[in-house]
C-alpha cells in the first residue's frame, strides 16, 4: 500500500517518497515494512519544511483491524503500531527513496537484496529519535 500511496499523493503533485525498513533489528527474518514519507513546507516561511511520516495500513499488519484508523500528518507518531523503542534501539535501519541521481546511497528492498538501483538516504538517526521514545 505505501507504493500506492506515493504514487497518488505524488500524482497530484504532493512530494512524497517510500521509507521504511529491509529488516526490523536488523535480522531479515524478523520482517520488513514500509511506509510513507511526505514533504510539509513550512506555514511560517513558506519554504523550508520537513519530511514526515504516515502508516498507510495502521494496525491492519498487526491484527488490530478493529481498531485501526485512518492515518495522518498531525498524529502523534507513537500511535502509529510500528514507532515503538523496541523496535528502534538502534539495531533496525530504515531508509527513504530519493528522487534525485546524486544520492550517494540505495534504497534497500527486502524483495530485491541485491538490486542497488533505487538511489536512497539512511534516515535511521531519524527514527531512532523518534520512535526511540515511544513505549
Amino acid at each position: 500500500l505505501a507504493i500506492m500511496l506515493v504514487s497518488a499523493l505524488r500524482s497530484v503533485g504532493i512530494p512524497a517518497r517510500m521509507a521504511g525498513t529491509p529488516a526490523w533489528y536488523g535480522d531479515p527474518s524478523k520482517g520488513d515494512h514500509s511506509w510513507v514519507e511526505v514533504y510539509v513546507v513550512s506555514n511560517e516561511t513558506g519554504k523550508d519544511g520537513k519530511w514526515m511520516f504516515l502508516e498507510p495500513t495502521p494496525g491492519i499488519a498487526e491484527g488490530k483491524e478493529d481498531t485501526a484508523n485512518a492515518d495522518n500528518l498531525d498524529r502523534d507518531p507513537c500511535k502509529r503500531w510500528f514507532c515503538k523503542a523496541d523496535r528502534f534501539n538502534g539495531s533496525t535501519k530504515t531508509y527513504s527513496t530519493r528522487y534525485d541521481k546524486q544520492a550517494t546511497s540505495f534504497f534497500p528492498m527486502a524483495w530485491a537484496d541485491d538490486d542497488r538501483g533505487v538511489p536512497g538516504e539512511d534516515r535511521s538517526k531519524f527514527y531512532t529519535s523518534t520512535c526511540g521514545k515511544c513505549k
